[in-house]
């Protein structure tokens, strides 16, 4: 806020944000041209006007990025930063998105979304500073930087082969102490099925998951978690080139007072075992489990459900948004859809606003691939709203 050397610009983009809501849906740009009349009439001088105007057209840009989007991902970013043009436009817009949302409700603004927000204007700042244009390049800088952390050659060398068989985003989305973490998971791997660990964060809690590579892994760890009561925030899936999985989740209690304490990881870990071994149907048991789940909620209030597929924001991954009514199991529902599809899923969001649920998924065809054919982006629809209507 300092840093912003006229306010006044910043103060009526917040005065006059949201008026374009008389007009109806698309308030953003709808709002931005009745503002140009306003302004104009204040006598203000044109570049003014113009950075009110646009700071009004995005004012929802950002909550819709750091909520939703990867901010590891190059081709976000860049995506970001030519909607956003510089860095002046970059610390109001960030201003502005904090207010808007500490201002809707009281329960608008979290601490969960703070982090969210501050850690993607931290990237996206970096990144308009820099003109990071290489992916490679900040692979191999990030890659030195998590190695220089382990100071003896045989722990140096386990970690370089470990990431070596990672994709890129894993370096740039793991810090030294994670990847620590998951090079003990993978060396407590071997003749077990899977093996879990439990970090508290400052947040959340981060339960993590080794096991080996098979159709609707990630599906199994979502209703696992769900059967024992923990609300997923975020999810990062990674499979190494060995067929090795490392998934990592943030998770709270359903009910936001409850801790995630071991007992409650030992009992994950059992499930999931059970569940591995074709003990425990967890369709069956999720069913079984919405009958006493603490958070399903009574409401007579539709909320329609929303899909839309992005192929333009990431060079590598298909973007998929889904709105739907916030119910126990849906995280699981979707997952499972989406693994019948034969699609590879890399990242999950998850928030959850009032009686709907918004989860963005990063996804990838069975080669690797985005999915960019009509008739196969037309299936995965179909196929998503058999499962949530």
């Amino acid at each position: 806020y300092t840093e912003i050397a006229d306010k006044q610009v910043l103060f009526l983009a917040a005065l006059l944000h949201d008026i374009g809501k008389i007009e109806g849906r698309g308030h953003a740009k709808k709002g931005a041209v009745l503002a140009r009349k306003i302004l104009k009439r204040l006598n203000l001088k044109p570049a003014q006007i113009e950075s009110v105007s646009y700071l009004i057209e995005i004012h929802l840009l950002m909550s819709h990025y750091s909520q939703r989007r990867d901010p590891t991902d190059i081709g976000t970013l860049k995506s970001f930063a030519s909607r956003v043009r510089s860095r002046t436009n970059l610390k109001m817009l960030c201003i502005l998105t904090y207010a808007d949302l500490n201002a809707t409700s009281p329960h608008a603004w979290t601490e969960w979304k703070r982090t969210l927000l501050w850690g993607f204007y931290l990237r996206a700042y970096q990144f308009m500073a820099q003109k990071e244009k290489k992916p490679e390049t900040v692979y191999k800088t990030r890659k030195q930087q998590i190695l220089r952390a382990f100071r003896d050659e045989a722990g140096r060398s386990e970690a370089l082969e470990h990431l070596d068989m990672l994709p890129g985003r894993y370096l740039l989305t793991m810090n030294p102490s994670q990847v620590r973490r998951h090079l003990d998971l993978i060396s407590r791997l071997e003749g077990q099925r899977a093996v879990v660990s439990r970090h508290k964060g400052r947040l959340a809690t981060e339960i993590s998951f080794c096991t080996h590579d098979k159709p609707f892994r990630l599906s199994q760890l979502c209703g696992v978690l769900t059967l024992n009561d923990c609300n997923i925030l975020f999810a990062n899936a990674f499979t190494r080139k060995d067929g090795v999985v490392v998934d990592v989740f943030d998770v709270e209690d359903v009910s936001g007072t409850m801790p995630i304490d071991d007992p409650r990881v030992d009992k994950v870990r059992d499930d999931l075992d059970a569940v591995l071994r074709g003990r425990i149907d967890i369709h069956a048991a999720l069913e079984k489990h919405k009958e006493k789940w603490k958070r399903k909620k009574q409401t007579s209030i539709p909320v329609p459900l929303k899909i839309e597929f992005h192929n333009d924001i990431s060079p590598d991954v298909t973007i998929v948004d889904i709105i739907t009514a916030d119910k126990p199991g849906v995280l699981f529902a979707i997952t499972r859809a989406l693994s019948v599809e034969g699609l590879t899923i890399h990242r999950a969001r998850i928030s959850t606003e009032a009686q709907r649920v918004i989860v963005t998924f990063d996804l990838q065809d069975k080669d690797g691939k985005k999915i960019t054919g009509t008739a196969k982006l037309r299936k995965i629809r179909t196929r998503l709203e058999q499962e949530l209507t």
